[in-house]
């Protein structure tokens, strides 16, 4: 299967062109180019020859570790999308951050993905949904388990309730929490707090890694 790089012209509005090369996962380059005031994506291959320009209705296209399948935060939505190398839209992302887009990533082989309902499910680095969206709040999956949650809401985390304009620290947090293996069966579901669901699966979590906590 071939390997791809990309060359992203984006905004800027200074009148210098500047250009920055920088590794990236399994691509072998990723170009930036500055020019007047439109945003263009290319994808390149090993020669660094242009294969593909991407349509003009992207405001940023992100690198994953599946091959086939790119992240992208499309100009006319306010959703994450996962993409093909032909454009077509394979399913909502998962964004890990509140106010701002910050794609979900493959770990471990599976990455959340949202359905219809607003659920929240996993596909698999093949562009495959594994486990259907079916819960209202799911973490990613380490060691073979992720945590879920139900009855959840936003809150400021304690010791950010200071916090002003638009640097509000904000997390989900829910009444009940469990965890799924990796075929989506529900293990446990209770009282539980994210942390302690955490703590005894093992996990070594730091809370401000993750928007569901």
């Amino acid at each position: 299967m071939e390997k791809y790089a990309f060359l992203v012209l984006f905004l800027t509005f200074a009148s210098c062109t500047k250009k920055e090369a920088i590794k990236k996962e399994h691509y072998q380059l990723l170009d930036a180019t500055a020019t007047n005031d439109e945003i263009h994506y290319f994808i390149l291959d090993e020669n660094k020859d242009t294969v593909k320009k991407f349509k003009n209705k992207y405001h940023h296209i992100w690198y994953t570790t599946a091959e086939d399948i790119l992240m992208a935060d499309l100009i006319d939505t306010t959703r994450l999308w996962a993409i093909d190398k032909n454009e077509d839209l394979l399913f909502e992302i998962y964004n890990t951050q509140y106010g701002y887009p910050s794609p979900d990533k493959f770990i471990n082989g599976k990455i959340r993905m949202i359905g219809k309902d607003r659920k929240i499910g996993y596909a698999n680095e093949k562009g495959e949904i594994v486990i259907p969206p079916q819960f209202e709040e799911a973490s990613e999956f380490r060691n073979g388990h992720a945590i879920i949650g139900n009855k959840c809401k936003l809150v400021i985390p304690e010791g950010h309730e200071d916090e002003k304009g638009g640097c509000i620290h904000l997390i989900i947090e829910c009444e009940e929490n469990g965890y799924i293996n990796e075929k989506g069966e529900i293990i446990e579901m209770g009282s539980s707090k994210f942390t302690e669901i955490a703590k005894k699966l093992g996990w070594k979590t730091n809370r401000s890694e993750t928007f569901f906590q």
